[in-house]
């Protein structure tokens, strides 16, 4: 098997990739077509234990999360969050929402 790399395409089916994945060391970057893998900068007090995909046409597509969808936005506990991708973090026990581009900054 060889490395994986940042921007290197989305293949569920990659046992490496899905190890990665797992560990919350990559993440999948589906605002691209085809969908990419992501790293994320070495640090083990975070781990992305879910996403949330508003498209800018109003489709919502969630994995791991609970959110309401609005006009426009979703729901998310008790705040609205306009179109975009997200993630679930947990970070010391606890769990934040937090923008794709606030995830690449870690």
């Amino acid at each position: 098997m060889s490395p994986l790399s940042d921007g290197e395409r989305y293949d569920p089916d990659d046992p490496e990739q899905r190890e990665c994945l797992r560990k919350a060391k990559c993440y999948v970057d589906r605002t691209v077509d085809p969908p990419v893998i992501r790293m994320i900068k070495d640090d083990d007090d975070y781990e992305i234990v879910g996403w949330v995909w508003l498209t800018n046409y109003g489709e919502l597509k969630a994995n791991g999360v609970k959110v309401t969808k609005g006009d426009g936005y979703f729901i998310y506990n008790n705040k609205k969050y306009l179109p975009g991708v997200y993630y679930l973090i947990r970070r010391h026990g606890r769990e934040f929402l937090v923008s794709e581009e606030f995830l690449k900054s870690l």
